[in-house]
């Protein structure tokens, strides 16, 4: 019924309506006659303070997020709260999302959350395998990019205890598998301090990393092990030992 309605009639319905009964009226019915809207139609959006290719983000329609990049030019690098819809999509775990936003905008500049979380962190902190896979496939992309407090993407993965998506992070050779955090260590002393003897092996197997390496309290990641020795901590120094990179 509201297809066969004249544009400038559901223009002036929309007006008339407040913001959560509009963003109803174009989800649930406008949209499924979307070739009687017009720009004019979208402008009603604004009473509502999400933008609307976030909102259709947010609501999972992908159908609507495509029609507004492709017919009515959204652009993708507008912020809500401090996050564009490329973060969104990421925070969401939906790489149909995320392949929609890079697949019309390539050259998509990445923005950071208020946290100064970059695209990857976000999507490894997330446990998202797929999209982690799909960033990667762009040069362009800061692979080692680091929050405020000093976390990088590879540091985000042990932390999370990501092990499938460390090892994929580790066959970038854009990765720097030494990259500090603001305490002065790298990721292998947080995999020690966790106690997380698999990331420390997919880690000193990487012949890129210096395990001999101290970091500011000029401790190895083997000693730093030895001293928090418990029974959890003996695959740790088992997987140090049995690299023959290490300094006894």
């Amino acid at each position: 019924m509201l297809g066969r309605l004249r544009n400038q009639c559901l223009l002036w319905i929309c007006r008339s309506l407040d913001g959560k009964e509009i963003v109803q009226l174009t989800i649930c019915y406008c949209w499924a006659t979307a070739q009687s809207c017009t720009k004019y139609l979208l402008d009603c959006l604004h009473y509502d303070k999400i933008p609307p290719l976030h909102r259709a983000i947010l609501k999972r329609r992908l159908d609507i997020a495509r029609l507004l990049l492709t017919h009515y030019h959204a652009s993708p690098s507008s912020m809500y709260r401090g996050t564009s819809t490329l973060l969104l999509a990421i925070e969401m775990s939906c790489p149909q999302a995320v392949n929609l936003i890079l697949e019309h905008h390539p050259r998509l500049s990445y923005t950071c959350d208020f946290q100064g979380q970059g695209p990857l962190s976000i999507a490894v902190a997330k446990g998202n395998f797929a999209i982690v896979e799909r960033l990667l496939q762009y040069p362009a992309l800061d692979v080692n990019d680091r929050c405020t407090d000093g976390m990088s993407a590879l540091m985000y993965a042990v932390e999370h205890a990501e092990h499938a998506i460390l090892s994929h992070l580790l066959t970038d050779p854009r990765v720097n598998v030494s990259i500090e955090d603001r305490f002065g260590q790298n990721a292998l002393h947080q995999a020690v301090r966790k106690e997380d003897h698999i990331s420390v092996q997919i880690l000193a197997r990487d012949p890129r990393l210096d395990v001999n390496w101290c970091g500011t309290h000029r401790n190895t990641a083997l000693l730093l092990a030895v001293k928090i020795f418990r029974r959890s901590a003996r695959g740790m120094v088992e997987a140090l030992l049995l690299n023959l990179r290490i300094s006894h």
